[in-house]
């Protein structure tokens, strides 16, 4: 039934299901009664299998990068590989990048630039005025992901419990840990002026946040192994990497993978609020409907995939412990961040930078729900959410905030099938398919929230073992309850309903 799959049930629930044989009666097929008539029982269980995605487009294409078209919200054209910044002021962070998983995750990352002015002189070239004016925009994105793990890893790199490995240039920042482990003492406070200045002038550039997000982690950081092949978990691997671990890489494709399917639900929107006709949009809110029960139903239960031994592809103990600290949100100070001063100066009373507070990437900084929500005019009564959501899309990239600038200023779906209900009450078989048809859509856009909740209690309060749980954006989940009542509302109601 509509409300049984609105739940969401999780995976574990849908097993014992099957085995309780729930559901078995749609399998059946129609049979003939006595009187003639044939009878049918409820409609066929659909089956939800990946697409593939679209297919690798023309590297050749001069579209903007961000254009959202058929790929949705993934770039006009597959991500270039770190090799794209050699030759360039970039090329020292691209020569670090496959370094990351074993010289970051210890600290001995921040101990090797530290120690090396030559190597800090080539960085810092990066953040001069003219660093930019010779590379594409595919290059500046890249640049973007690399200076920005390059950043997490010196920032954080070491500062967890169970580092070990790292010995600082002053020992006496050295500190003895749980199981005979070592770290740096702490996290840095000011981010030195040869990664502060590349950051600052790509984040100026790109009218982002200094920080790795959504785009940086997901969007632009995934290449295809076949490149003519599907984009699928196996025919696509992460170009940039943290800690080196199995579980981050899956953590990051299974977002890859569902931006990738619900570029589909994206093209069914943009032709569904471009419809000429009701016969147009209601083909195009099948559609959408269908694209994301395949969006639900095959790819938000990659998440929570088992090797045959039975291990999880992406630990919630491994995710919450060890990869979230690392890209969490926090205040960092950049050196020579003339652009963010602080009021009261620095300790000789001079003025200096100010800290930055940085939202790490978080799913909230994705633009397929905003997309969704603004074209079936579903509303945010909680001013908190809209304030978090609106931050979150300071992480956008350009062309994904002007989308949904143009998406939001166009009549919703919701409200036209509403002024095209018959004058004076009158029944019509066309504009109650539409209602039907707009119903299942918001039922699937509630499905997924319904997952997305199952994630922050899997992934967050459950290994944290926590009732109020805070995401790697810095925003706490307590909002989310009122956003899926705020789904909830978006039905139309049906004048059979009376």
């Amino acid at each position: 039934t509509e409300p049984f799959e609105t739940v969401g049930h999780s995976a574990l629930a849908m097993r014992e299901l099957r085995g309780l044989h729930i559901g078995e009666l749609n399998k059946v097929a129609p049979w003939t009664h006595q009187g003639g008539g044939t009878l049918k029982g409820a409609a066929p269980l659909r089956r939800a299998e990946l697409t593939g995605g679209r297919k690798a487009p023309d590297p050749d294409k001069v579209d903007p990068l961000w254009k959202v078209q058929s790929f949705g919200f993934l770039p006009a054209r597959d991500p270039v590989g770190i090799e794209a910044l050699f030759g360039t002021v970039f090329e020292p962070f691209a020569e670090f990048c496959e370094l990351l998983p074993a010289l970051g995750f210890t600290g001995k990352f921040r101990q090797k630039l530290d120690g090396d002015p030559q190597l800090q002189a080539r960085m810092l070239r990066a953040g001069e005025l003219d660093a930019l004016q010779e590379l594409t925009d595919d290059q500046i994105e890249r640049a973007f992901c690399v200076v920005g793990y390059t950043m997490i890893a010196y920032w954080r790199g070491g500062t967890l419990a169970f580092s070990s490995g790292v010995v600082a240039a002053d020992q006496g920042s050295q500190r003895q840990l749980e199981g005979g482990s070592c770290g740096i003492d702490d996290t840095k406070v000011v981010l030195p002026a040869f990664l502060s200045k590349p950051m600052l002038r790509l984040s100026e550039h790109l009218k982002r946040p200094p920080m790795i997000d959504y785009a940086s982690t997901v969007l632009y950081n995934w290449a295809r192994i076949d490149k003519n092949g599907p984009i699928t978990m196996s025919n696509v691997r992460c170009v940039v990497r943290l800690t080196g671990l199995n579980d981050e890489e899956w953590f990051f494709k299974t977002h890859v993978i569902i931006e990738s399917e619900a570029a589909h639900a994206i093209s069914a929107v943009i032709a569904a609020c471009a419809a000429d006709n009701d016969d147009e949009l209601l083909n195009q809110l099948m559609l959408l409907e269908e694209a994301m029960w395949r969006v639900v139903r095959a790819c938000l239960p990659i998440m929570y995939e088992r090797d045959e031994t039975g291990t999880p592809k992406c630990s919630e103990h491994i995710f919450y412990q060890i990869l979230r600290p690392l890209i969490k949100s926090g205040p960092l100070t950049f050196d020579g961040d003339t652009q963010n001063m602080s009021e009261d100066g620095g300790s000789d009373g001079a003025a200096a930078p100010a800290p930055r507070s940085l939202a790490g990437p978080s799913g909230a900084m994705s633009s397929l729900l905003p997309a969704i929500d603004a074209a079936c005019g579903i509303q945010m009564t909680s001013e908190k959410l809209r304030d978090t959501l609106g931050k979150f899309e300071l992480s956008m990239p350009a062309g994904h905030r002007e989308f949904l600038a143009e998406m939001r200023g166009t009549m919703s779906i919701r409200k036209r099938i509403l002024l095209s209900r018959p004058v004076g009450g009158e029944p019509s078989e066309q504009h109650e398919a539409l209602v039907r048809s707009f119903n299942r859509v918001i039922s699937r856009v509630l499905d997924f929230r319904w997952q997305h909740w199952s994630y922050v209690k899997n992934f967050v309060m459950k290994p944290g073992n926590i009732s109020h749980a805070v995401g790697t954006g810095g925003t706490t989940f307590d909002f989310l309850q009122q956003h899926i009542t705020d789904t909830e509302k978006a039905r139309i109601r049906s004048q059979c309903d009376g």
